[in-house]
């Protein structure tokens, strides 16, 4: 081993560092000399320092500014030594360069989900407390609540996700017991704002719980029934875009109000993107009911303000923000989001949904900063996802090492261990079902929704579970688990893995598990820091 940025023998401050902090670096080898060399990301130019010399360890200490950096080591013969397998230095013809996050001095990132259990809830398939609900025209009620969601076109070929089960605030509320005995410690709700889909990524109003799910004082009465067992809320931000049928947009006249596709005189014209107005517009990824908002526009205040719509359910009593397609929202958003939120409450947590390594993303050509120290505290981690069901499917653990010790050098140990560790959501095929790895190449919806594992399968499946659950429960990060997988809820992806909540199955084997790994995870405070 020539050095190992994740062996603070090597490296004295692991993963990435507070600016104007020095850092150590050793590197063992018999060379004439060796050269510490590194960029600013961004930058063209490169620096060289000499590293001095002292019993067969060269060493030299260093501080950075706030940035994104790269850097290796250069060899007196114009060798290199740079990334190779596992993150360990190699020497080489070329360099292959490490990476150097600096965050400013004063980031900081809550704990209070530190050694915790996240339990991810699609409000309307959760619980029903409201037996009666009446519904909005053009909505339709599932009686039997143990129908599959709607997954074909209707009869014009569009698909309007308006099939709803009748999961509200106060069914929530009613379980929150089970939650708590489940060993749980916070709920993060997918969109709980008004809207015209059963998802609502639509939202048609940010100051209205959707009547279907409660009130707000439904909500209020949430927030302190689970606070008083320790159970912290996490609500679900939808800032890139709103619904076409929104007091905003207000495209079909369903609102008192004038919206943007309504009349340029609409208070909420700047909002939107038109390019030829009012049918052609900017929306996100061609979805025509999801007109995406302009974030140099007075929707930036509305939003982020000092009296905007974080800050009053920030004020309200929630404990954090998961923000939807974060990726989208400018630095500038996000940065005021976390300015606004932050100042009513330091201890709320702020994640992002990115699907990618979050320290080093690019998106829409800019790189993005979301742990330099003014965006979030945390993200949902999909690469360890992805690199725990590839080995628990394959048993090929070179891969999932990689991917552990990468974000163990690429992120601040602070954030590390706030990670959001999910092995599936409301975006991806179900866990039990994603381990199963049938070929469902080239299956429609309808053949995917009559697939159900046989017993056989199922003991597969399950025991991979084992694996991959082990390893969510206990690495780095908060463990997430999606409603439902606790019980061996099936599914292929939206809307086969929304599926109403089997409560009749509780007590299941599957259960027993994930009973079983949340007592060992809130039995030992190692769980807290990795």
């Amino acid at each position: 081993m020539i050095y190992n940025p994740i062996d603070n023998f090597y490296k004295s401050k692991i993963g990435a560092i507070k600016e104007n902090e020095s850092v150590t670096f050793r590197v063992k080898g018999i060379f004439n000399s060796l050269s510490f060399v590194f960029y600013k990301d961004g930058e063209k130019l490169s620096k060289e320092i000499a590293m001095e010399y002292n019993g067969g360890v060269f060493s030299l200490s260093l501080s950075f500014n706030r940035g994104l950096y790269y850097y290796y080591f250069k060899i007196d013969n114009n060798n290199y030594i740079g990334l190779g397998k596992n993150l360990k230095g190699v020497q080489s013809k070329t360099p292959n360069h490490f990476q150097l996050s600096v965050y400013d001095e004063d980031y900081s990132v809550p704990n209070i989900l530190n050694g915790g259990i996240i339990y991810q809830i699609f409000p309307d398939r959760f619980c029903r407390f409201n037996s009666h609900p009446v519904l909005p025209k053009n909505k339709f009620l599932h009686k039997d609540l143990s129908d599959l969601p709607i997954f074909l076109p209707s009869e014009d070929g569009e698909i309007y996700n308006n099939d709803f089960f009748g999961g509200d605030l106060l069914g929530i509320v009613s379980k929150l017991d089970y939650l708590r005995d489940l060993g749980v410690s916070a709920i993060y709700l997918n969109p709980i704002f008004k809207a015209y889909s059963n998802h609502r990524y639509d939202t048609a109003d940010y100051y209205t719980i959707d009547e279907l799910l409660g009130s707000q004082a439904d909500l209020k009465f949430l927030i302190s029934e689970c606070h008083k067992r320790c159970i912290k809320v996490i609500l679900d931000g939808v800032f890139n875009h709103t619904g076409d049928d929104s007091i905003y947009f207000n495209k079909y006249g369903n609102y008192n109000n004038i919206g943007a596709y309504q009349s340029k005189n609409s208070p909420y014209y700047e909002w939107y993107d038109f390019k030829d107005y009012p049918n052609d517009y900017n929306t996100w990824w061609g979805i025509k009911t999801l007109p995406t908002t302009d974030k140099n526009s007075s929707f930036v205040d509305f939003v982020a303000g000092e009296n905007g719509v974080v800050s009053f359910y920030t004020k309200l009593g929630i404990d954090g923000w998961r923000f939807d397609v974060v990726d989208e929202l400018p630095k500038h958003f996000v940065q005021k989001i976390r300015s606004t939120v932050k100042s009513i409450n330091k201890d709320a947590i702020l994640i992002g949904e990115v699907w990618e390594d979050a320290s080093n993303k690019i998106a829409y050509d800019v790189r993005r900063e979301y742990f330099l120290g003014k965006e979030l505290d945390s993200v949902m981690n999909y690469p360890l996802r992805d690199a725990i069901i590839r080995y628990s499917l394959g048993g090929n653990s070179s891969d999932l090492v990689n991917v552990i010790i990468e974000q163990i050098d690429h992120y601040p140990t602070i954030v590390l261990n706030a990670l959001m560790n999910i092995l599936s959501t409301h975006d991806t095929v179900r866990i039990l079902t994603a381990l199963s790895n049938k070929n469902v190449d080239g299956l429609t919806k309808e053949q995917l929704s009559k697939i159900k594992l046989d017993d056989s399968e199922f003991s597969l499946s399950f025991a991979r579970l084992k694996i991959a659950s082990i390893l969510q429960f206990t690495l780095y990060g908060v463990p997430s688990i999606y409603y439902g997988d606790e019980i061996g809820m099936e599914g292929y992806k939206d809307p086969l893995n929304r599926a109403f909540f089997k409560w009749d199955e509780v007590g299941n084997e599957v259960y027993s598990w994930y009973k079983e790994i949340s007592l060992i995870r809130n039995s030992y405070n190692a769980f807290n820091d990795g």
